[in-house]
């Protein structure tokens, strides 16, 4: 065998390899691909719409109302009843800014602190 038929050999050797190399490669890409199209989707919500939004800043001011006519527990005993999505959502619209990996607990406390924080506003206001 002379020496260009070996390095045909050696290079027909080398191509079948890169093929199958190829091949594995475009496999474990696909593999990688399904991997991240079934990761558990998450928990975000779309972004509120103008409605929706309009009717959550309602509710928080009547919340709001009913918590400064004295009704706190009343108030807090209905936030309870919301589930952790619908309360992240009333958060979201009364502008409060929050984690969104936050608790239904945290959420019910940054409530309650701008409930505080609007209070003594609105009577830093009414003494000036």
């Amino acid at each position: 065998m002379n020496p260009a038929d070996k390095f045909e050999t050696v290079l027909d050797s080398l191509n079948k390899n890169i093929i199958v190399l190829t091949n594995v490669l475009k496999e474990y890409i696909a593999i990688e691909n399904e991997k991240k199209n079934k990761k558990k989707p998450s928990s975000k919500y779309e972004a509120l719409g103008e409605n929706e939004r309009v009717e959550l800043k309602n509710q928080f001011e009547l919340f709001y109302n009913d918590w400064l006519n004295e009704k706190e527990f009343e108030v807090k005993k209905n936030l309870e009843k919301y589930k952790l999505q619908d309360l992240r959502k009333l958060v979201d619209a009364a502008n409060i800014s929050q984690d969104r990996k936050a608790s239904k607990e945290k959420l019910l406390r940054l409530i309650i602190t701008r409930f505080r924080e609007m209070k003594m506003l609105t009577e830093g206001l009414d003494k000036s």
